[in-house]
């Protein structure tokens, strides 16, 4: 896909991956998905952003927003609130239906 982006655009465009997210990406202990984000974002040369809603917790256990976020953003992840991220691709050229 970086390839493609490459042919495409060429080296001087900046490439992003948006993620999705309904909860924050957790910090849960049996999946650390915050820190698999991060790990990935440390690795790439495109841009990794991050886009949730709320923050998952249930009766035994909740991700813990501020390190979430905290954890992201040292590997380099830019992480924003689904409001942001709307205003971001308007600016980029992208439409909405609602």
């Amino acid at each position: 896909m970086s390839n493609d982006f490459v042919k495409e655009f060429g080296y001087n465009e900046q490439a992003y991956l948006m993620m999705f997210s309904h909860y924050v990406p957790c910090t849960l202990a049996s999946h650390q998905c915050a820190s698999l984000i991060g790990q990935y974002a440390a690795k790439r040369e495109h841009r990794v952003v991050v886009g949730y809603k709320d923050i998952f917790e249930d009766d035994q256990e909740a991700s813990d927003e501020r390190k979430s976020k905290k954890v992201m953003k040292k590997k380099g992840a830019l992480v924003i609130f689904p409001e942001t991220l709307g205003t971001i691709a308007r600016k980029l050229g992208f439409g909405f239906n609602n």
